[in-house]
């Protein structure tokens, strides 16, 4: 396998994308009748699924625009993503809590698995944010454009 170095803009990018695609599936009603999810929210009156579904859709959105800044070299684009890391880990957060509250009051026995799973997302989103991007290669010389013209007998 080829390595290459990672920057936290791609990073995010992937953490971006796959929330898009996390919060799109929770806008659309869960297609089992009384799931895992169901239970999750059913013991808060004024949350629904879809509310962090949008969230985490309109927080993965903000991560896509913030790598893109970067990508066109926008003036601010490191400060957008730094709000950008904050705000992918705030639907994780909120879904770890939600599930860890339902199972905890009773209502969802698998919630404890759920609650790993998004409080892990939330880690590693952690994680990716502090890493360190890798140094810009050296610029290569052109030999002809050395003294001597790269001749090596010169």
């Amino acid at each position: 396998m080829r390595r290459f170095a990672t920057t936290r803009r791609q990073l995010l990018g992937i953490i971006g994308v796959a929330q898009l695609f996390l919060g799109a599936s929770y806008l659309f009603p869960s297609p089992m009748p009384v799931g895992s999810r169901d239970r999750a929210f059913e013991w808060i009156v004024w949350l629904e699924p879809h509310h962090l579904g949008a969230l985490t859709v309109i927080s993965g959105a903000f991560a896509c625009i913030a790598v893109a800044a970067g990508v066109a070299h926008l003036r601010g684009a490191d400060r957008l993503e730094r709000l950008a890391y904050g705000a992918v880990m705030a639907p994780y957060s909120a879904l770890a809590l939600v599930f860890l509250l339902s199972w905890v009051i009773g209502g969802n026995p698998t919630g404890w698995i759920s609650t790993i799973s998004y409080s892990a997302y939330t880690a590693l989103a952690y994680a990716a944010a502090g890493v360190a991007d890798p140094p810009d290669p050296p610029a290569r010389t052109d030999p002809t454009m050395l003294p001597g013209g790269g001749d090596a007998d010169a």
